[in-house]
């Protein structure tokens, strides 16, 4: 009788563990479950982001290059009744025709995605702060037309101190409401962009020059070879923006030949070819004539 007690006891505490244990696995499951539930929302929520953020990047391309096309057009016209040049810089034409304005702002908004792109991800913006900042760069833009548009009614250049003086205080304004808004670290990533923004053109150039069939630039190519421009430019250095006719080629050529492929290469040193071509005809037509 003690034996067949003695068996059910063990029975007993046999079948309690057993079920403690199943207890413990189902609870354990039903944490994974969460786990990956939890998960799954997460990287659905990042795929959303991405396709959003790459949708956006496409319509901003294709919006800047309908305006791009329509400012000109309405530029060529308010340049033919003013007598301006329709290359000029587009504050000429709010004095010429106020309307253009707008147009041109939109045009500019447009085009911020592609030109702060890589900023946005490297500060890991949200859309509400990407939205904070392109709001405040436009306007910042449409003032800088209104001074300059102001000082050109007045009979000022650009290089007039006074005009000087309110693009500062400007410019003094607009990184302040950024630092406010979005951090002190996205005035330093803006002023590092502006400092860039004239090698930006020649790494485009250089891009377009690679051959057919062979892979264009990457976006990390890209961005390396803008560094290598920017370290070969004595401007950059000095504190100041990328001079595009200062650049030393040869020291571009030797840094970027541990990035680049060989057609790409090639198309970097036919751009550098141009440039000394360029170089050396401003040189020659910026001399006095010879003396008779």
């Amino acid at each position: 009788m003690r034996r067949q007690t003695n068996n059910i006891v063990a029975t007993a505490v046999f079948l309690l563990l057993a079920l403690g244990f199943v207890w413990y696995e189902l609870r354990a499951v039903r944490a994974a479950d969460a786990a990956l539930a939890v998960l799954t929302k997460k990287v659905a929520r990042l795929t959303s982001d991405v396709h959003e953020s790459e949708f956006r990047l496409k319509a901003s391309r294709g919006d800047a290059v309908t305006l791009r096309a329509k400012l000109h057009s309405l530029a060529v016209a308010a340049a033919a009744r003013s007598r301006l040049s329709p290359s000029m810089d587009p504050s000429v034409f709010v004095a010429a025709d106020p309307k253009l304005r707008d147009l041109y702002l939109k045009w500019f908004k447009a085009n911020l995605v592609m030109r702060y792109g890589a900023m946005y991800q490297a500060l890991g913006f949200s859309q509400e702060q990407i939205n904070k900042f392109e709001e405040l760069t436009t306007a910042r833009e449409g003032e800088r037309m209104d001074i300059r548009g102001a000082a050109m009614s007045q009979g000022l250049t650009s290089a007039d101190p006074a005009n000087g003086t309110l693009q500062k205080q400007s410019i003094d304004q607009y990184n302040a409401a950024l630092a406010a808004s979005l951090g002190a670290a996205v005035v330093e990533q803006v002023n590092q962009v502006f400092r860039t923004q004239p090698g930006e053109a020649l790494v485009s150039d250089i891009s377009s020059l690679v051959p057919l069939g062979t892979p264009p630039l990457t976006s990390a190519q890209s961005g390396q070879l803008l560094q290598i421009m920017a370290n070969a430019n004595p401007a950059y250095q000095s504190g100041g923006r990328i001079d595009p006719s200062a650049i030393n080629w040869d020291n571009v050529a030797a840094g970027a030949a541990t990035i680049l492929s060989g057609p790409q290469l090639q198309a970097l040193n036919a751009e550098a070819q141009l440039a000394r071509i360029a170089a050396r005809a401003n040189q020659f037509y910026s001399q006095p004539p010879a003396s008779k």
